[in-house]
């Protein structure tokens, strides 16, 4: 009885105690009061509530290990809430998880990793990455320092240079000097260029250093950079296309010995007595790609294709007369030959003639750096016709006179 006032009796006891007292008057009266009666009614009552029987190993493993449904696992939450017996053997569980687990790990990390390098293979593949990672670091930190040279030696180039430009700015205003003092001018379109006592060069405040230090060494010493013509010899000392009749001969006149700025250059040659078409062949000399162009009985043809930029041509062209060809450069000669400006220069070329284009003096020395022969020379007849008594025009244009295959001026 005295269990079960205190309700430590086990829940099968208290239910048949509980049982016993409501049948039994006498040991009800041993119940000291109703309030006790009531407590270990409400006791069974909850143990009954709860199931009676504590959580299995597997509801707690399951619990720990985060493997019981929704539902059970709000049931044993609620139980171990109430009963800190559960509620313990959890938390014990759930440590002895946890300790289980960081032993395992530690004991099988080192182990691993020593069998993988017991493999030769993989020995070899993390000795060949460690290299790698050694000759990485080596060559970022060569390079390091050869960028710090090279900067280094960049300075001292820009001071050469500079040094190298005053110098010669000096000598160009010495030369510039004509005999007597006399300075140098001409008219140039709509403006007057001078090149005074001092040799400085008056009429183009704006123009670029590297166009104005151009004009002056065009003025005063005559030098002009021409870009050199594309050589080939590509169908020289002989031909496979045919004799040639006894007599007739024609020349191929453009583009020849020349840059060319379109990529559908107009070919040009002189016409043939008694021909009755002719035929452009142009080979590109970088990749050997051929154009045969459709007979023709003009004496121009375009191509239906844009050449390449930057890439070098030869072409020739034949003439068919009586049953025969004659083709022109003749077979002792090699094909003409041109070049098509490279992206850079064509867009140079176009931004000059923006800002430049009324000026035949700068226009003529852009066309000729660039190679475009036939250009400079139209820019420098317009030079002469404007200047007809001035011997440096003159000189200029001679300088730059387009020359047919034939090595006569045109």
């Amino acid at each position: 009885m005295e269990a079960y006032r205190n309700r430590t009796a086990s829940p099968e006891q208290l239910l048949a105690i509980n049982d016993h007292i409501f049948e039994c008057d006498q040991c009800f009266r041993l119940v000291d009061s109703p309030e006790k009666v009531q407590a270990a009614y409400e006791a069974v009552n909850k143990y009954v509530l709860l199931g009676v029987e504590h959580l299995d190993y597997d509801q707690v493993e399951g619990y720990v290990d985060g493997k019981l449904d929704v539902e059970k696992r709000e049931s044993v939450a609620v139980h171990i809430e109430d009963c800190k017996e559960c509620a313990r053997e959890v938390r014990e569980i759930a440590e002895l998880k946890a300790r289980i687990e960081a032993d395992v790990k530690s004991r099988t990390t080192l182990p691993k990793l020593a069998a993988f390098l017991k493999m030769p293979v993989n020995l070899l593949t993390v000795g060949l990455a460690f290299l790698v990672i050694v000759c990485v670091l080596v060559f970022w930190a060569h390079a390091h320092r050869m960028n710090l040279q090279v900067a280094a030696m960049e300075s001292a180039m820009a001071r050469i240079d500079q040094s190298v430009n005053d110098l010669r700015r000096q000598i160009e205003g010495i030369s510039a000097k004509r005999p007597g003092g006399a300075p140098l001018a001409l008219k140039d379109g709509n403006r007057q260029i001078l090149i005074d006592e001092k040799g400085e060069l008056l009429g183009f405040d704006m123009l670029p250093a590297n166009y104005r230090d151009a004009l002056k060494d065009a003025l005063t010493a005559g030098r002009i950079s021409i870009l050199p013509p594309p050589e080939t010899t590509l169908g020289q000392k002989g031909s496979t296309l045919g004799s040639r009749p006894q007599g007739r001969t024609f020349e191929a006149l453009s583009p020849a010995g020349t840059a060319v700025e379109d990529t559908r250059p107009v070919f040009e040659w002189q016409p043939l007595a008694g021909a009755t078409s002719y035929t452009v062949f142009v080979k590109d000399l970088a990749t050997g790609a051929e154009i045969e162009g459709q007979p023709t009985g003009r004496t121009t043809w375009t191509s239906d294709k844009p050449l390449v930029r930057g890439h070098q041509y030869a072409w020739m062209v034949e003439a068919a007369i009586d049953g025969q060809r004659v083709r022109a450069p003749a077979p002792e000669k090699p094909f003409a030959t041109f070049r098509i400006l490279d992206e850079q220069q064509a867009q140079e070329i176009s931004l000059a003639r923006k800002a430049w284009g009324s000026s035949h003096l700068v226009m003529g020395l852009v066309y000729a750096r660039a190679g475009l022969a036939r250009e400079a020379e139209k820019e420098f007849r317009e030079l002469v016709a404007a200047n007809p008594e001035s011997s440096t025009a003159k000189s200029l244009l001679e300088r730059v006179e387009v020359k047919t295959i034939s090595g006569r001026r045109r």
